[in-house]
C-alpha cells in the first residue's frame, strides 16, 4: 500500500492518506483529495489518480465515494 500511495503523491496533484483499516490485514482505506479553481480540474486530478490505483496489480478498488465541499 506504500507504494501506490507514493507514486500517486508523486504522479498526481493530490493528497493520500490511508484512513481505515490500518490494523487490517489484505484491507485498507485510502483518502484522496484534490484542490483546484474549478471542480472540473479537480475531478480530473482524482479521475487520474484513481487510474493509476486502478492499474496496480495487488490491489481492487472496490468502493469509491465522492464528497464535495
Amino acid at each position: 500500500m506504500k507504494s501506490i500511495v507514493t507514486k500517486t503523491r508523486q504522479r498526481c496533484n493530490v493528497s493520500v492518506a490511508e484512513t481505515g483499516y490500518q490494523e487490517v490485514w489484505q484491507r485498507s482505506e485510502l483518502t484522496l483529495c484534490a484542490v483546484g479553481s474549478s471542480r472540473k480540474s479537480a475531478e480530473a486530478e482524482l479521475f487520474r489518480a484513481l487510474s493509476l490505483i486502478d492499474q496496480a496489480d495487488n490491489v481492487e478498488r472496490t468502493i469509491t465515494d465522492w464528497e464535495w465541499v
